[in-house]
């Protein structure tokens, strides 16, 4: 029962990141109907009702290979509800495999598991060192990544021998698996049987492009191989699809890490012509300049080398100013500001200053410079004033009138604890719905005045035990 009880938990912590993804084109409709499809499931699991649970899932793996589904909503259907790293949840799933011995979906979903239970295990027991080398894992915790990796090639490769037209989801999983246990021959062959049954897939690509990166896996391999895997990415014209981000960023990460500077900024600086262009929309954009907010400190001599090679190159001052606001939070620490020390402030303010430097700076280096007004927002958030955070809003939205990234960071800055209160975020929520923003945004600002008026009646209820309901109705 507790299996259980930790599933559920599980269950609406991965409905909640589900929910949470901004994909701009779905309609209320369809992200409801999609978040209600995986608690169903989960809730089937739970109850042990694998007869519909079966029907089910392979049901939608039918859908997938007629073409409703994408091998990314794919993976979300076959993972995010059975996801769960607790070993109890085996005896489950042997349950259904073997009231359904001949079923993909029985297989998938416990090979699924296997693999994710390998992953788990496997980055628990993975240590770097300061020179960047992986260390040796000790032999009780390899053996323990082992046992798991053994069991996800067994029912992923049983998944691949049953009728089913694009089994992507198994041969992604191989990649997987063969990647960390070091064979690139093998990885590359699942990767290639992959893309013959679904030319377009993602996932596949997504899986083997991991293995190349060698800031995080244990083989190395070449960045030419890296060049073949984005050659191939764009003659099947999936450069610009949803979630090829993943594919693009472990390339992009390794050009900085390898300091190929002509490269990496020839790349953001078209990816940031796309956008302008009409292309890609703002959160696309801002996907693909996310991996410069890892704040590793070795990266810092990069992101200046690429500054000074290029010192009036949009893209190489937008990484820096990124990079720097993440040392900034980091220089900060978690605690509450009355219990960080000087020398935290002090170090905050001082790449605070650094990362505005290079924002105000790369605001003039290109015509829509969206993401460098969402960075000098969040800044301002943070030791700013509110008159430049509503200038950065007004700015961004003449810029691209359908933004969502700059107002997703400007109603997190109307939240009552940064000076602003429930009633601005009520009427911005209607401002954005008048703008025609996708549903996807709307949702979430609608959660985020749900979230804002338990913190309110939290925070009141400490003082005042008795005026919660009357000041925000709960």
């Amino acid at each position: 029962m507790k299996h259980l009880v930790f599933l559920s938990v599980c269950l609406f912590v991965s409905v909640f990141v589900f929910s949470s993804k901004p994909v701009q084109a779905e309609s209320r409709e369809v992200i409801l109907k999609k978040n209600a499809m995986n608690i169903a499931h989960r809730e089937m699991l739970a109850a042990e009702d694998f007869a519909n649970l079966d029907k089910a899932m392979n049901r939608i793996q039918r859908e997938y290979e007629e073409g409703k589904w994408t091998d990314k909503e794919l993976r979300s259907f076959f993972v995010d509800p059975f996801r769960g790293a607790d070993s109890g949840f085996e005896d489950i799933y042997n349950k259904w495999v073997k009231a359904y011995p001949r079923s993909y979906a029985a297989r998938q979903v416990r090979g699924s598991y296997f693999y994710y239970m390998m992953r788990k295990h496997y980055f628990d027991a993975l240590k770097i060192s300061a020179s960047g080398k992986i260390e040796q894992i000790p032999q009780e915790q390899a053996e323990k990544i082992k046992h798991y990796a053994d069991l996800a090639i067994r029912d992923n490769a049983a998944a691949l021998g049953l009728d089913v037209k694009k089994p992507i989801l198994a041969y992604s999983q191989l990649v997987g698996v063969y990647r960390v246990f070091g064979s690139h021959e093998k990885s590359r062959k699942m990767l290639d049987e992959a893309n013959k049954i679904a030319p377009r897939n993602i996932i596949a690509r997504s899986s083997y492009m991991g293995f190349l990166d060698t800031g995080v896996y244990t083989l190395m391999a070449t960045l030419d191989e890296m060049q073949k895997v984005m050659e191939e990415l764009r003659k099947n014209n999936l450069s610009a699809e949803e979630d090829s981000h993943e594919i693009i960023n472990s390339f992009h990460s390794r050009l900085l890490r390898d300091s190929q500077y002509e490269l990496l900024d020839r790349e953001m600086n078209r990816i940031q012509k796309d956008y302008e262009s009409g292309k890609i929309d703002d959160v696309a954009l801002s996907r693909f300049f996310n991996i410069f907010r890892d704040t590793n400190p070795v990266h810092a001599e990069k992101y200046n080398a690429w500054v000074a090679a290029y010192p009036q190159s949009y893209a190489a001052r937008q990484a820096r100013a990124m990079y720097f606001r993440g040392v900034a939070w980091d220089a900060r620490g978690t605690a509450s500001m009355r219990d960080t020390s000087t020398e935290e402030r002090e170090g905050m303010q001082l790449y605070m200053k650094r990362s505005m430097d290079d924002s105000m700076l790369a605001a003039t280096l290109t015509a829509k410079p969206v993401l460098t007004y969402d960075n000098i927002l969040v800044l301002s958030q943070l030791g700013g004033s509110r008159a430049t955070i509503n200038q950065m809003i007004t700015m961004a939205n003449m810029a691209d009138p359908k933004n969502s990234l700059v107002r997703r960071s400007y109603m997190h800055s109307l939240q009552t604890r940064w000076g602003g209160s429930l009633a601005e975020m009520e009427e911005f929520l209607k401002a954005s719905k008048a703008a025609g923003l996708p549903d996807r945004v709307i949702m979430d600002f609608e959660d985020a005045i749900v979230t804002e008026k338990l913190w309110i009646a939290d925070n009141i209820m400490d003082t005042y035990s008795n005026i919660g309901q009357l000041v925000t109705g709960f």
